[in-house]
């Protein structure tokens, strides 16, 4: 059941983008082994991707939104607004935006 509804607005696409680095969770030095194995358990995560320092979310941001406009053979003068939605912001302030005109 829809809360509200905007007229003649729809969501066309969906992109992601992952940095390549792999790391198991059973090679997290601080923890033991019983309790990655907990971990692994409760989360179902057994690795995850790591990126370097240099890269913020914004980067990877920009390379998921790089591909879906091209997926959709978009004109980049024609799209309105595009949403980035993180649990991992590139700072706490000032909140990661970017807007172009």
């Amino acid at each position: 059941m829809a809360l509200f509804s905007i007229p003649n607005v729809e969501i066309k696409g969906i992109a992601c983008c992952v940095p390549s680095k792999k790391e198991s969770n059973r090679d997290i030095p601080f923890l033991s082994i019983e309790e990655k194995e907990k971990l692994i358990a409760s989360t179902g995560i057994e690795t995850r991707h790591l990126s370097s320092p240099e890269i913020c979310s914004s980067d990877l941001c920009l390379q998921a939104a790089e591909k879906l406009i091209g997926d959709l053979q978009w004109n980049k003068n024609e799209i309105e607004l595009l949403i980035f939605v993180t649990q991992t912001p590139d700072y706490t302030l000032p909140a990661t935006l970017h807007i172009t005109r």
